[in-house]
C-alpha cells in the first residue's frame, strides 16, 4: 500500500514519507529495546524490526529514483513569447530546420503562414508541442472534414509517410488565407529531426478538396524529382501540411518586412 501511495501521489507522498519515516523508526527502536528486556525470542524480534527498517529505506530509495527518472509531462500547446524580432531571428538562425531555411531562400523568401490566436500575436512566439487538431470535428465545424482527414491519415500511414494529419498542422503560402484562422504568422519549424512537409501535387486546399483535383501527395525529401518544397512555397495559396515535433517559431505578419530584410542579410545561397 505504501508503494502504491508513493507511485500514485508522487512528490507529496515522498515528502510525507520523509517526514514520518524517522518517527516510525523511533517507535521501532522503542519496540526493539522493549523486546530485548521482555521477549525471550529477542533475536526474532530484532530481525523483524531490521527487516522493517530495510523495507522503509528501500521504499524511500524507490520513491526518490522514481521522481528523478520519471519523465515530466510537457504542457500541450505551450507558448513562449519572444522578446523582440531580433531575438526571433537569432532563434531562427540557430535552430530552424536547415532544409526549410534553404527552400525559403531558394523560393526568393516566400513564407509559410499559420493562423494564430490574436492573444498570441503581439510578439513573435515559440509554439511548443502544439497539438494537431485536423482530426477534431470542431476544427472545421464538420464531421465530414474530420472523417476526410482520418481517411487521409490512414492512406498516408499505409505508405509509411513520416508526416500525417494526426501529427501535423496545415499552413498556407497565402497570408490572407491564414488570416481567416486568426492573425497570419510565418512559421519556422525547429530542429533537424521530426520536421516534414507534404502537399498535393497540383497544390490547392486539403479541405475542402476539389473532386477534380489530384489526389497525389508529395512528401518533401522522399518524392525526389517531383515538385520541390521551394516550388510549393511559390504556389498560389497552396496549403502545406507540416510536422514540427519540437515546435516552431511564429512571427506575426506585421513584422514581415523587417523579418525578410534581416533574413536576406543573414542567409545567402
Amino acid at each position: 500500500k505504501m508503494i502504491a501511495l508513493l507511485v500514485n501521489n508522487g512528490f507529496l507522498s515522498f515528502l510525507l514519507m520523509l517526514l514520518f519515516s524517522p518517527l516510525s523508526w523511533s517507535f521501532a527502536g522503542v519496540y526493539e529495546r522493549g523486546s530485548q528486556m521482555a521477549n525471550p525470542h529477542r533475536e526474532c524480534a530484532v530481525r523483524a524490526i531490521s527487516d522493517r527498517n530495510e523495507f522503509m529505506q528501500s521504499t524511500i530509495r524507490y520513491a526518490a529514483a522514481s521522481l528523478l527518472l520519471s519523465p515530466q509531462p510537457v504542457a500541450a500547446g505551450e507558448i513562449k513569447p519572444i522578446s523582440s524580432l531580433q531575438e526571433a531571428v537569432k532563434i531562427i538562425s540557430n535552430t530552424c530546420n536547415r532544409r526549410y531555411l534553404y527552400n525559403v531562400v531558394s523560393s526568393n523568401y516566400n513564407f509559410l503562414y499559420y493562423g494564430l490566436d490574436p492573444r498570441e500575436a503581439k510578439t513573435p512566439t515559440l509554439q511548443i508541442s502544439s497539438p494537431s487538431d485536423l482530426l477534431n470535428p470542431d476544427t472545421y465545424g464538420s464531421d465530414a472534414a474530420a472523417s476526410y482527414f482520418a481517411a487521409l491519415d490512414r492512406t498516408m500511414a499505409a505508405k509509411k509517410s513520416p508526416i500525417l494529419p494526426s501529427n501535423g498542422h496545415l499552413a498556407t503560402t497565402c497570408p490572407n488565407a491564414a488570416a481567416e484562422w486568426g492573425i497570419a504568422a510565418s512559421v519556422w519549424p525547429i530542429g533537424e529531426k521530426g520536421v516534414n512537409f507534404a502537399w498535393f501535387e497540383d497544390g490547392g486546399l486539403f479541405w475542402p478538396r476539389n473532386q477534380e483535383a489530384s489526389k497525389e501527395i508529395i512528401i518533401d525529401g522522399r518524392d525526389c524529382g517531383r515538385i520541390s518544397l521551394d516550388d510549393a512555397l511559390m504556389g498560389d495559396a497552396w496549403e502545406i501540411l507540416f510536422r514540427a515535433d519540437k515546435g516552431f517559431v511564429a512571427v506575426p505578419e506585421k513584422f514581415e518586412g523587417e523579418l525578410r530584410q534581416r533574413l536576406q542579410s543573414s542567409f545567402t545561397i
